[in-house]
C-alpha cells in the first residue's frame, strides 16, 4: 500500500534536487523565468465551420523548454473573441473564507494531458464557452450561432495534478476557430462510484448506472477531483473499492493496490481512517479493496482526493 507514497516522495526529491543543482551534468529546471519555445499549431479546423455537438477538435503543440526533457502537464483554456479582437478567457472568481472576492484565476477544460497533442471533445469546449457566456442552467441556453472562439495551452511541471513546481508555468500562443458553435450543455460535478459488498458487487457498467446512483461520491467543486459522500452500511464485513467511470471491472478501478486482493484496515477509537495503526490512506489505479472486518454498522463520511491520491473515512457519530 505504501508504494504510491514512496514513489511520490521519490519523484519530489528528484525535482527538488534538479532545481537546486548547479552542475552542468545535472538536468536543471528553468525556474529563473518562464520556460520558452512553446507554440500551439494552427489546426485545419480553424478555418472550417465547427459545430461542437457530437464533434471534437485536434490540437498539437511544441514542448516548452524547461531546461531539460521534462514530462509536463498540459491544460486547455478557451476564450471568446470580442468585437475589438481581444480575447475574453474563461476565468473563475476566487473568494476568501468569508466569501469576499479576492481575484480571478484561469478556468481550464476538465481534461489534462501529458503529451503534445489532444483530441478535445466538443462537449468540453462547449461547456467552457457557455461558462464565459454566464450560462448556469441548460434551460437558459440561447443559441448564439457560429462565433470566433480562441484556445491556448497552459503547461507546467506538476508534483500532483494541481500542485505545480514554481516557475514552470507558461501559456502558448492563442489560435482561433473562425466559426464555432456551442450547444446546450453545462459543467456539473463529476462522480465516482463505490462498488463492493454493500451493493453486492454490482458490475460498474453503463447499464447499472441507476443501481449505482445511490453509491456515488461527488466532487466538492466542479473539476477539483476531490469527491465526498456519506453512506450508511449494515453491520458485517465491509469491503469495497471505487470506480471513476462505468466502463466495466478493469479500466477505471481505484483501490488500495494494483492486485485484486483485500487489505484489512480499521478505524481508530475516534472512528477515523487512516490512523496511527493503519496509517496508509493511499489510493491508486488498481483493484485492491478496503476491508473493515466486523464493521458494527452505521454511517461513514468518505473523502477521496484524486489529486493527492488519498482517502479519508470517518464514522459519523449518532446524535444523542
Amino acid at each position: 500500500m505504501k508504494k504510491l507514497s514512496i514513489l511520490t516522495t521519490f519523484l519530489l526529491s528528484i525535482l527538488l534536487m534538479a532545481c537546486d543543482a548547479d552542475r552542468d551534468s545535472n538536468p536543471v529546471i528553468n525556474t529563473n523565468g518562464s520556460p520558452t519555445s512553446f507554440t500551439l499549431n494552427t489546426p485545419v479546423q480553424s478555418a472550417q465551420y465547427v459545430d461542437l455537438e457530437n464533434n471534437s477538435i485536434l490540437l498539437t503543440w511544441s514542448q516548452p523548454n524547461f531546461g531539460y526533457n521534462a514530462i509536463a502537464t498540459y491544460k486547455v483554456q478557451v476564450g471568446l473573441v470580442q468585437a475589438d479582437g481581444s480575447i475574453k478567457w474563461n476565468e473563475k472568481v476566487t473568494k476568501d473564507e468569508n466569501g469576499n472576492e479576492t481575484g480571478r484565476e484561469p478556468e481550464f477544460v476538465l481534461s489534462t494531458y501529458n503529451t503534445c497533442k489532444a483530441e478535445v471533445s466538443g462537449k468540453n469546449i462547449a461547456m467552457e464557452v457557455n461558462e464565459i457566456d454566464g450560462l448556469d442552467a441548460i434551460e437558459n441556453y440561447v443559441d448564439l450561432g457560429f462565433r470566433e472562439i480562441a484556445v491556448r495551452i497552459h503547461a507546467s511541471i506538476n508534483i500532483t495534478s494541481s500542485d505545480e513546481v514554481k516557475g514552470t508555468s507558461i501559456y502558448s500562443n492563442a489560435v482561433t476557430f473562425k466559426n464555432m458553435r456551442s450547444y446546450a450543455v453545462v459543467k456539473a460535478a463529476a462522480g465516482i462510484y463505490l462498488v463492493g459488498s454493500p451493493n453486492s458487487w454490482t458490475e460498474p457498467s453503463a447499464g447499472n448506472a441507476d443501481k449505482l446512483a445511490d453509491w456515488t461520491l461527488f466532487e466538492t467543486e466542479i473539476g477539483n477531483k476531490i469527491f465526498h459522500g456519506i453512506f450508511e452500511f449494515e453491520a458485517g464485513n465491509l469491503e469495497f473499492r471505487f470506480y471513476t467511470a462505468l466502463t466495466g471491472w478493469d479500466a477505471d478501478s481505484w483501490g488500495t493496490q494494483e492486485d485484486d486482493a483485500a487489505i484489512e484496515v480499521a478505524f481508530d477509537a475516534d472512528g477515523v481512517f487512516p490512523n496511527e495503526e493503519f496509517n496508509d490512506g493511499a489510493i491508486m489505479k488498481g483493484k485492491g479493496k478496503w476491508l473493515f472486518k466486523g464493521f458494527t454498522g452505521g454511517k461513514i463520511e468518505m473523502t477521496v482526493d484524486l489529486n493527492a491520491n488519498t482517502v479519508k473515512f470517518v464514522k459519523v457519530k449518532e446524535e444523542e
